[in-house]
């Protein structure tokens, strides 16, 4: 079951962010990910595990953190047309970023 909830919260976001977010500004690559990690997906962990969850510091900082990851993921899609080199290692460097969130992936997952 661990592996599933992986599946649906790290590996499918990576994958629709990076062929998703190739072909925007990189700005708009991104914010795009970013807001939807950091906004939307606290008030989810909110409304499916605890309600008190929604004004908690500790959780927003580290939805913030992974939206930043996210982020720079969509920054390195862009930059895929140009420089593979360069984007290979933006988006590893966003993967390492978005997995500091993973203590909270066990909470997801049970």
């Amino acid at each position: 079951m661990m592996g599933l909830g992986l599946l649906f919260v790290f590996i499918i976001p990576v994958i629709i962010t990076i062929a998703g977010f190739r072909h925007l500004a990189p700005l708009l690559a991104f914010i795009i990910p970013f807001m939807l990690y950091a906004i939307i997906v606290p008030v989810f962990d909110s409304l499916w595990l605890q309600y008190n969850l929604l004004g908690n510091p500790g959780l927003i900082m580290l939805k913030i953190i992974g939206g930043a990851g996210f982020g720079i993921i969509g920054i390195g899609a862009c930059r895929l047309k140009e420089n593979i080199f360069f984007a290979v290692i933006i988006i590893v460097t966003g993967i390492l970023i978005v997995l500091t969130n993973a203590p909270n992936l066990a909470v997801v997952c049970i």
